[in-house]
């Protein structure tokens, strides 16, 4: 596997968290009643929990382009996701309301019905999940082990 498969994921995963890092900020500074409500799974103000996690991806992002270290973008990729779709799992596990809030109240802004804007959100999430535990999975078979220290790429991305 050459370098440049990461490097290509790891740009297409900041710009997919960028976009929904600002997509989650500028909800939560809205006025919709819903942000006062309390998020189904983790009882909090759904305004803060837009807010922590579009800060989470906002920072994530920025790691994402301007750290050397392939091998930590890869697992904080997949790390991210992976909390993605625990989160998901307990939406559905408490048969909350449908579709996903994922990214706030900008989707009203949108041209597309809320249940597309989902199951572009759940193809987001299976790119990110599939790609980044595929690459980690191949750099470690290339490997044979994870790397004692971290890789780095010649690209800032």
């Amino acid at each position: 596997m050459k370098d440049k498969h990461i490097k290509y994921y790891v740009i297409s995963a900041g710009v997919i968290f960028a976009i929904t890092a600002a997509a989650k900020l500028v909800s939560a500074m809205g006025d919709a009643r819903i942000l006062n409500h309390a998020d189904p799974l983790l009882g909090l103000k759904t305004r803060h929990v837009l807010a922590g996690v579009g800060a989470v991806e906002a920072a994530l992002a920025a790691f994402l382009f301007f750290s050397r270290n392939a091998w930590l973008k890869l697992s904080l990729t997949a790390w991210m996701a992976t909390n993605f779709l625990v989160y998901r799992l307990g939406i559905w596990w408490l048969d909350a309301p449908k579709p996903c809030g994922c990214l706030g109240t900008v989707t009203d802004a949108l041209p597309l019905s809320p249940r597309m804007v989902d199951y572009g959100m759940k193809g987001i999430l299976a790119y990110l999940l599939i790609g980044g535990f595929t690459l980690i999975g191949l750099q470690l078979k290339k490997n044979g082990s994870a790397p004692q220290r971290p890789a780095e790429t010649n690209a800032p991305a």
